[in-house]
């Protein structure tokens, strides 16, 4: 399993792909960015901003879906570009690779050259442990209302209708498990805490089969909006159900 099913199928879809990439990093992305340079304006496939990091990081991308290699001109302008605007590492990302002497262009430099299928290894990691955290945030208050110990909510549900009540344990039972399988913890080694990536397949092989057969998970994009809309959905029927957030301090 990948970060996505399918390869991208044009221009536009590996621009798209590419800058959804860095958005599920925590990064802020854009498409074709008109960028000042030294040298005047030009244009950028994918443009993102990291600013988790200090200081902050900036990231170019040509994305090019072409059927022949790319030729050293390409990569020669582009390291331009890169070195001219201040960005801190560029990539070129190609469909089918690049023609000789083209890795010899960027010896040196802060630019890579990279098959659409090794930029996905480059970022898969952070990208896993980014969405693992993302999907930690939304279930975590959900699973304080399943957990059956917790009390922090019980004055406001004793002011509800009795059927009300009744739909908030409707609603516990129907989300406990997915945001069970949603925490963090599910996902890192119980010893270490650290992340391993075939244990990571397991866990989420074990859960599309126990939990998810019937959602159509192809890819761990899948997988992690699936538990994302089910988890959200599930904390929105609650505070709809209380007509206010209420969360475990």
């Amino acid at each position: 399993m990948q970060i996505f099913y399918h390869s991208p199928n044009d221009w536009k879809d590996l621009e798209i792909k590419t800058s959804k990439i860095f958005s599920d990093i925590g990064c802020l992305s854009s498409n074709q960015v008109d960028i000042e340079t030294v040298r005047g304006i030009v244009n950028v496939d994918v443009v993102a901003e990291d600013k988790s990091q200090h200081p902050h990081l900036k990231y170019f991308c040509e994305c090019k879906f072409w059927e022949s290699e790319i030729p050293q001109t390409i990569i020669h302008a582009f390291r331009t570009v890169v070195a001219d605007s201040g960005c801190h590492c560029g990539f070129i990302i190609a469909k089918k690779g690049f023609q000789a002497g083209a890795f010899e262009a960027v010896k040196n430099s802060n630019v890579y050259l990279l098959t659409w299928e090794q930029f996905i290894e480059t970022f898969e990691e952070r990208w896993i442990k980014n969405r693992i955290e993302t999907l930690d945030n939304i279930a975590r208050p959900l699973s304080h209302f399943c957990n059956p110990m917790a009390t922090f909510f019980l004055d406001e549900l004793k002011k509800l209708p009795l059927e009300s009540q009744t739909e908030f344990e409707e609603i516990v039972r129907l989300y406990d498990t997915y945001a069970t399988y949603s925490l963090r913890d599910w996902y890192y080694d119980p010893i270490n805490h650290k992340y391993d990536r075939n244990d990571f397949v397991k866990c989420v092989s074990y859960v599309t089969n126990k939990l998810l057969v019937n959602e159509g998970i192809s890819c761990f994009s899948d997988y992690f909006d699936c538990l994302l809309h089910k988890c959200n959905e599930g904390l929105n029927k609650i505070d709809n159900l209380f007509m206010q957030k209420i969360r475990k301090v």
